[in-house]
């Protein structure tokens, strides 16, 4: 995938979210052009990318959906199905939308984990130490035994 198809991927990520949120709440197609006052088929346009969706547009969809715009807009999303391109890049057909909160919900879960392996590695460093020192202790006992 060359540079100008991966840009204008990510130009429509919004429009992607909004399909994915609107499909998630039950809407249709029909419902969001109702409250922008438009036809379908005009919304259908603005869901695809191929129309602009303009700011006013942005409030309407944000609240008959019952999120924040700025979520609504935010581009963050996750591809299960990346493929790697010749020149090193990355795309995908299936694209999927992670909001802000479980992004970093996730981080700082990553962050506790790193803190529970760390613990886990000084407990096993001390319990192998401390094998050792009983090794010591058994060798010199039966070395006093002999």
């Amino acid at each position: 995938m060359n540079k100008n198809n991966y840009f204008r991927k990510k130009k429509h990520l919004m429009e992607i979210k909004l399909r994915q949120i609107r499909e998630k709440k039950g809407f249709s197609q029909e419902q969001m052009a109702e409250y922008l006052k438009i036809s379908q088929s005009q919304y259908y346009r603005k869901e695809r990318g191929t129309s602009k969706i303009q700011e006013k547009e942005w409030d309407i969809l944000a609240k008959s959906l019952d999120v924040n715009k700025t979520e609504l807009r935010d581009k963050n999303w996750v591809s299960p199905f990346n493929n790697h391109t010749e020149d090193g890049g990355i795309y995908s057909s299936h694209i999927m939308y992670v909001s802000e909160q479980l992004v970093s919900e996730l981080k700082e879960h990553v962050l506790t984990l790193k803190e529970k392996n760390t613990l886990l590695k000084e407990q096993y460093e001390f319990r192998i130490k401390e094998k050792d020192k009983m090794i010591d202790f058994l060798k010199q006992n039966n070395s006093v035994q002999s």
